[in-house]
């Protein structure tokens, strides 16, 4: 029989991802994101799922952190890039 798992959990894990996914990407423009940055947050992403597995679906949560595991590589990749084209973009306005 499966466990059924108070609202306040779902809430919870879902917060949990987009906290973790907001300071990431704060993370990887201030830090051009490293090696250590997606150890660190594969390690979060693998703790909030073992910390919430009852009350969430593997099949939404794996794809999504895998997604958000790929965008961190590619921004942390082009860093440098994506700040100076905001800072052209600043300097427009």
């Amino acid at each position: 029989m499966e466990r059924k798992s108070p609202p306040w959990e779902n809430r919870a894990v879902w917060c949990f991802f987009f906290l973790t996914v907001y300071l990431s990407f704060y993370l990887t423009f201030t830090h051009r994101g490293s090696e250590a940055l997606l150890i660190a947050l594969l390690l979060v992403h693998i703790g909030n799922y073992f910390a919430f597995r009852g009350s969430v679906n593997a099949k939404r949560f794996v794809p999504l952190c895998a997604l958000h595991l790929l965008s961190i590589y590619l921004s942390g990749k082009n860093t440098l890039e994506i700040l100076a084209a905001v800072d052209r973009w600043k300097q427009v306005f």
